[in-house]
């Protein structure tokens, strides 16, 4: 298309066309040739931006959450420790109980005393009269303590020495000692069964 007008430009020139008409006519043709390019251009970038293809938006997705640990679980009647709770007032510890679940503390037998009784986790008493505890002894209450609670947590005198109760645990050990009045008389031992509870 170019070609032809150049060519009738050259023709016009031979033939006697004033020189200001053919510069016209070619500056036109230079004015159209360069409005094609840009246009062509134009046309060019705006084909490349339609095939060009930008990856979808993507939502963040985080990271992915663990399932929660299984509940540990204890089946009942379970052995978990023997405690042997000395009479001079030391502190034994359990094993760590397991938050949530529930454990028997059994404390049985008795330890003997500076005052010539026997003192179960409970009450004290003698063998003579097993069936008349005493639960003071100089104001003080005395028996066997469960992380520093009084002795009645056992709930009443059994005059076989056997007691019992459920605790949940709270992820951390359970303590207990006796407490007595005056411990340097006394000996023996009281055990504390711990089993895994319903």
């Amino acid at each position: 298309m170019y070609g032809s007008r150049f060519d009738q430009l050259v023709q016009d020139m031979t033939t006697g066309v004033s020189r200001r008409t053919v510069l016209r006519t070619l500056a036109s043709g230079l004015v159209v040739a360069a409005g094609g390019g840009i246009v062509s251009t134009a046309e060019a970038k705006k084909r490349k931006k339609k095939g060009k293809k930008h990856p979808a938006p993507t939502t963040p997705t985080g990271t992915p959450t663990q399932d929660p640990p299984a509940p540990k679980t204890c089946p009942p009647g379970t052995f978990i420790a023997r405690l042997s709770v000395l009479a001079d007032g030391t502190a034994v510890s359990t094993p760590i109980l397991e938050e949530g679940v529930n454990y028997v503390l059994r404390p049985s037998g008795f330890w003997n005393t500076s005052n010539d009784r026997l003192q179960d986790a409970f009450a004290s008493f003698t063998f003579a009269d097993p069936f008349s505890p005493r639960l003071f002894d100089q104001g003080v209450r005395t028996g066997l303590l469960l992380d520093n609670e009084l002795p009645d947590i056992w709930e009443a005198y059994q005059s076989n020495h056997s007691y019992g109760i459920v605790v949940i645990g709270k992820g951390k050990p359970v303590a207990f000692r006796m407490l007595d009045t005056d411990y340097s008389g006394n000996g023996g031992v009281v055990h504390v069964d711990v089993t895994c509870g319903v």
